[in-house]
């Protein structure tokens, strides 16, 4: 009986620490069928109805999950806007990517069209964001921030993005993988990240997308 109490305290305890430091991915795709309520073009239109077209002003925030995105325009000519499935973000303009004070961004993944990312860093201004494979795709900050700034290169073509997947946690400490309890025997159980006890194993594809502890461990769906 104490062994199973201590188990029962071990797993509520663990799983509050899961609670509060609990990553979460929030993707934005930037498609001309994108699902963030922009406009989009091409470039046919864009070369015919000039740089008016599908622009993204400066007072526009895209929000998703409580992540918010803003454009800001420094090119002499554009704003940033999602043209040919990519957004595209001229020489000069720069994205901000920010979360609510109750979290933090810890990594931010970048996907553009091949050889066409040129963001500088947010801590060295004069240094590009050196990409993660030799296909000039992919492009990864991690760090601890609140706020994060990127500008695209002013020496360079626009940087193409497809693709933004930005991860946050709680500031109150790092992610907890895997959740351990000393009884092993139990039955499998489902709780939510709140510690609300769900139902057994069987219940698990009823249930909708998201994260839960089933059977001592974090589980995404």
């Amino acid at each position: 009986m104490i062994k199973r109490i201590t188990s029962v305290i071990a797993l509520t305890l663990c799983m509050s620490m899961s609670i509060m430091a609990a990553e979460q991915e929030v993707i934005f795709k930037f498609s001309n069928t994108n699902d963030l309520g922009l406009p989009s073009t091409d470039m046919s239109a864009a070369n015919i109805n000039g740089p008016e077209v599908a622009a993204i002003k400066d007072d526009i925030k895209i929000v998703k999950n409580n992540v918010t995105v803003t454009n800001q325009k420094n090119h002499t000519r554009y704003w940033n806007r999602i043209l040919d499935e990519a957004l595209s973000i001229y020489p000069g303009n720069s994205i901000t990517i920010s979360v609510p004070e109750n979290v933090e961004i810890s990594k931010i993944a970048f996907v553009v069209i091949r050889d066409r990312g040129s963001l500088n860093t947010p801590d060295t201004p004069d240094t590009l964001l050196p990409c993660d494979d030799d296909n000039g795709i992919n492009y990864t900050w991690n760090g601890q921030k609140q706020s994060v700034t990127f500008v695209s290169a002013t020496w360079s073509t626009a940087t193409r993005l497809k693709k933004m997947t930005v991860t946050v946690k709680d500031k109150a400490g790092s992610a907890v993988e895997d959740i351990h309890a000393e009884n092993t025997t139990a039955p499998t159980t489902v709780y939510n990240l709140q510690g609300v006890k769900l139902g057994s194993a069987e219940v698990l594809s009823t249930l909708p997308s998201g994260i839960y502890i089933v059977g001592g461990k974090k589980i995404v769906k």
